[in-house]
């Protein structure tokens, strides 16, 4: 299999290594997204919305997403409220139609830090407005599930079927 590793210059101005696999058996496994998990949002105020580069994140905000890791594009997420989160304590209740693996944006500073039980997936791997986030992984089982961040922003960002092995070393996406 060949492998083409390219650097680039992160926002912070530090070396970012980006990988992907561009040709042999195993291409199809690292270019595709995972496969999305049925989800339903109960949360009232809250939508549901396609993940991928361009997308609005937030309810009450009018800014896309700038980059996404290519195993996230395609895949359900939640649109929550900025301000609701920044707020207070928030909680996103949902229902899923099979055991899922749930994708979420955790931060510093105004952004909510990743809660208990929340596994780092792709350090640096979501950019919105030119800044570069950590995506966190979480198993749920079927039925009902919920997030509950204290204060500070926080972006819900996939949820694949939690039967296929999360795919290791792409923690950033190339450029389209």
């Amino acid at each position: 299999n060949a492998l083409e590793v390219r650097l680039r210059t992160a926002g912070s101005g530090l070396p970012a290594v980006q990988w992907e696999v561009v040709e042999g058996a195993d291409a199809a496994r690292w270019q595709a997204s995972y496969p999305a998990a049925a989800v339903k949002v109960l949360t009232p105020g809250c939508d549901l919305y396609q993940v991928r580069t361009g997308a609005i994140l937030y309810l009450d905000r009018t800014y896309g997403i700038a980059r996404v890791p290519r195993h996230l594009r395609g895949l359900p997420g939640i649109r929550v409220s900025v301000d609701k989160s920044r707020a207070g304590t928030y909680t996103v209740e949902f229902e899923l139609g099979e055991p899922a693996r749930a994708f979420a944006v955790f931060g510093q500073g105004d952004w909510a830090p990743a809660p208990k039980g929340w596994a780092r997936y792709a350090p640096g791997g979501f950019d919105v407005l030119g800044r570069a986030f950590d995506v966190y992984a979480k198993e749920y089982p079927a039925g009902r599930g919920s997030i509950t961040v204290r204060r500070g922003a926080f972006a819900m960002v996939g949820f694949a079927k939690a039967d296929v092995p999360l795919v290791t070393g792409l923690l950033r996406s190339l450029p389209d």
